[in-house]
């Protein structure tokens, strides 16, 4: 995966786009400062990402029926 900034504000809700440039995040959090003024915006820079293998189901299965004498059944 390609490294991505994303802009942060504390004060406001989770960060949504992915900006593929540093210089994109950087004049997009500047174009929101101007918008809110008094409100913080942080670049955020992707340094790591990791995943785990693929999702693998194991089967369980019923003991085949023996079949039941007729005799055998106590009602």
């Amino acid at each position: 995966m390609k490294k991505f900034w994303m802009v942060w504000n504390p004060a406001n809700r989770l960060p949504t786009v992915r900006h593929d440039a540093e210089f994109k995040a950087r004049m997009e959090a500047a174009r929101l400062a101007h918008k809110h003024p008094g409100e913080n915006f942080f670049v955020l820079e992707s340094k790591a990402s990791v995943s785990f293998g693929c999702l693998t189901w194991d089967e369980h299965f019923a003991a085949p029926l023996t079949p039941i004498a007729k005799e055998e059944i106590p009602f």
